[in-house]
């Protein structure tokens, strides 16, 4: 029995037994009239309404359940008791739907429901169903709260392997986990009281009750949302995804900064650029190309941008009032298949992407989002249609739930190893066609190549070519490394004395 399944049930049984167990316990009017009656008075109509719906409910609970007994071993038959409850319901509903149209009873009045019941049944059979659903009663509180601090431990696992997953995707979930958290202790502090009371049943009014299901069923689904989402972003991940830009190395301390500045992003004689490459963050479309001969430092310089905060600020500037979404691909011909392939651009994109947006989930991915079978959802490939779909919803869907514009960052478009000849010319069409988009736009590096010369390259304005930019960088890296090496002072000393001759 699903967790939900068993908790809707138990609260549906608890629920009729804490009303049977009211009623049969009150001395309040009973009523079969609709008018001419206090507002102390209650009617049989109102009884009737309550029975017959929780009779439903449980009769539903029941057969949503069919085929398991026990949720573990050592636990009461909830299914047993369900269907006992089940037939003390049907009893009562039975005997006040035969008190409704009863004749002489009409406009009749009686002081508790129980005095209403002798009209049907013997005074020894009312008090034997009034100690059965006391005894109902105080199993089922137990049974809540066993159910409660069972869910409760398997949920909180859950969470803590959310949470390290979170904290290693980078999802933006941590204040929702948190909050979670807070309601599995509250859960937690709540059903260790009832079941420390002597008296379980008082310990746990309706308004409480009432309260402990509605939080535990949020808790529980809220959760179960959490491991959806994280279902789907591990069937995104691949094996070795974050190899190649953890290998890549970091620039150098004062290299690359100068891609911030104000300069012209490709000075080459009478062809200067009027675009820096920050204006394009902030204020620019389309694409950026950042190209350069092999060892030139592109990588490096790909990701020394899409990590840093000064490129996050240009964007937000870019996406206000929305939001900026960054997400970045490093291909790689020394790497697995998948590193280097279309399938694994457009897997880290929508990964990355759904890491930052999780609300975005059920709307770009519906159909996994309505499996059940969440280990399996882990599992389920992707067809590289469906990544390329999602990619392009995200530039033309007017019906997302967040406001947002996206940049991607793809390095080493020349690394691209596709299945035909003409892959690398289609993969370049279609980087297009998405910077075609007002909310995305593609900062992408290469070697200068035919293909992307011709694809990317017409534009003066949007590249910049590393090979011509980096060569103060190479003197800086040069001098720094040389002046960390122990006898470079003493080297230094020599060649400053002066000879003689």
């Amino acid at each position: 029995m699903e967790s939900l399944a068993a908790l809707g049930l138990a609260a549906n049984v608890l629920q009729f037994v804490q009303l049977a167990a009211g009623l049969l316990n009150s001395t309040r009017t009973i009523y079969n009239s609709a008018s001419g009656v206090s507002e102390e008075a209650e009617g049989l109509e109102e009884i009737y309404t309550k029975l017959s719906q929780i009779s439903q409910d449980i009769k539903t609970g029941i057969e949503g359940g069919e085929g398991v007994t026990r949720l573990s071993a050592g636990r009461t038959n909830l299914g047993t008791i369900a269907g006992q409850c089940k037939i003390e319901c049907d009893h009562l509903v039975d005997i006040v739907g035969k008190l409704k149209v009863k004749e002489s009873s009409k406009h009749r009045f009686w002081n508790s429901l129980r005095s209403a019941l002798g009209e049907f049944m013997k005074r020894d059979e009312i008090a034997k169903m009034k100690e059965r659903i006391d005894s109902y009663e105080k199993t089922m509180v137990l049974e809540l709260c066993a159910i409660s601090s069972e869910n409760t431990a398997i949920l909180s696992d859950q969470l803590r392997r959310i949470q390290l997953e979170n904290a290693e995707w980078r999802t933006s979930r941590a204040d929702q986990l948190s909050s979670l958290e807070q309601s599995y202790r509250q859960i937690t502090t709540t059903t260790a009281l009832v079941k420390n009371d002597k008296n379980p049943p008082s310990a746990l009014s309706p308004e409480k009750f009432a309260h402990l299901t509605t939080h535990l069923r949020r808790v529980m689904l809220e959760t179960r949302e959490k491991e959806r989402e994280h279902a789907i972003l591990a069937s995104l991940d691949y094996d070795y995804r974050p190899v190649r830009h953890r290998r890549i190395p970091e620039a150098h301390r004062s290299t690359f900064e100068w891609i911030y500045s104000d300069i012209p992003t490709r000075p080459s004689p009478g062809k200067d650029s009027v675009v820096s490459f920050e204006s394009w963050l902030e204020r620019g479309h389309g694409y950026f190309w950042i190209t350069g001969k092999p060892g030139s430092g592109k990588s490096t310089l790909m990701k020394f941008v899409a990590d840093h905060s000064k490129t996050r600020d240009s964007l937000d500037k870019w996406a206000a009032p929305g939001k900026a979404i960054i997400a970045s691909h490093y291909f790689w011909s020394s790497g697995t298949l998948m590193q280097q392939s279309q399938e694994g651009l457009f897997r880290s994109i929508v990964r990355d992407v759904l890491s930052s947006a999780p609300d975005l989930i059920p709307f770009l991915c519906c159909d996994r989002w309505a499996l059940d079978n969440l280990s399996g959802l882990r599992e389920q490939p992707w067809e590289v249609s469906q990544l390329r779909s999602i990619v392009e919803a995200l530039g033309s869907r007017e019906d997302l739930p967040i406001r947002a514009k996206y940049c991607f960052f793809i390095d080493g478009l020349d690394e691209f190893k596709g299945d035909y000849e003409g892959d690398c010319q289609d993969i370049c069409t279609r980087l297009l066609e998405l910077s075609g988009s007002s909310r995305i736009k593609l900062c992408i590096s290469s070697r200068p190549w035919n293909v992307f010369q011709h694809s990317f390259g017409r534009d003066s304005c949007r590249q910049l070519s590393v090979h011509r930019l980096t060569q103060d960088d190479i003197r800086t890296y040069a001098c720094d490394r040389l002046q960390e090496h122990p006898r470079w002072l003493t080297f230094a000393m020599t060649e400053s004395l002066p000879t003689h001759s």
